[in-house]
């Protein structure tokens, strides 16, 4: 979810104001001017930053501005997670970013054909597609160190803790067996739907609609897939606390 507005912090940092403002104290300063002028001078910039920064056409600048920067970072950030993954999981996470950065550029040439869909919520779903990759590579991992296969080959111990403790492990493994299958399915359904959504929406003209069965999809998927991340984070939280 994109942060606040700040306008009062846009609206000082404006090039034109820090110009203004420093040429007005150059030369109020050369000048000798009375306390009355450079009070003058704080008015008028409190004015344009606590007024004229909330014209409608400065906000909408300052709104486009600070989208930017949050896109930067945004991006920044999940180039950084990324290079987590391995060769092949960063191929795949690719070619699900690539997919979502062409129907966001799509929509936001034909705004309207999408209903509600746009680039901050395709930007929350390439995150879950991230998250869901970073969490299979961990999870493979894990079970093709082949614990599962040695737990299960190993007589049961005597003591009933250490019985329950095997069990409980063995059970973790296996969940996370059929959870990383869940996740893998997850991920081939979004590059799926994102393809099959932008092929639609290329072929409609301004006025028109994409299809409710095709935003739907995608809006079961999005919560899917954030539902898969709360259910990863458990797993992660229990598996800590049995001492993985």
């Amino acid at each position: 979810m994109a942060s606040p507005l700040p306008l009062a912090r846009y609206a000082f940092l404006e090039p034109l104001n820090l110009v203004g403002l420093i040429l007005g104290f150059l030369l109020l300063l050369f000048l000798g001017a009375p306390p009355l002028a450079w009070l003058a001078l704080l008015v008028v910039e409190l004015l344009w930053v606590g007024v004229g920064a909330r014209t409608k056409v400065y906000r909408r600048r300052a709104r486009l501005k600070h989208a930017e920067v949050e896109t930067a970072s945004r991006t920044e950030t999940l180039a950084l997670r990324a290079a987590q993954l391995r060769r092949d999981d960063r191929r795949r996470f690719q070619a699900i970013q690539k997919e979502i950065d062409a129907l966001a550029a799509l929509i936001e040439r034909k705004p309207g054909l999408a209903g509600g869909l746009d680039r901050d919520r395709l930007n929350d779903l390439l995150e879950g597609a991230l998250e869901l990759s970073l969490s299979r590579q961990a999870m493979r991992e894990k079970l093709d160190s082949g614990e599962l296969e040695r737990l299960q080959a190993e007589s049961e111990p005597s003591d009933p803790a250490l019985q329950d403790m095997r069990r409980r492990r063995i059970a973790g493994l296996e969940s996370m067996k059929v959870r990383a299958l869940e996740v893998e399915n997850q991920l081939d359904l979004i590059e799926q739907n994102i393809h099959l959504l932008h092929d639609q929406l290329s072929t409609l003209s301004e006025g028109t609609d994409a299809s409710s069965d095709a935003l739907t999809n995608v809006g079961d998927l999005m919560r899917d897939v954030e539902a898969t991340r709360r259910t990863i984070r458990e797993m992660q939280a229990l598996d800590a606390r049995l001492g993985s």
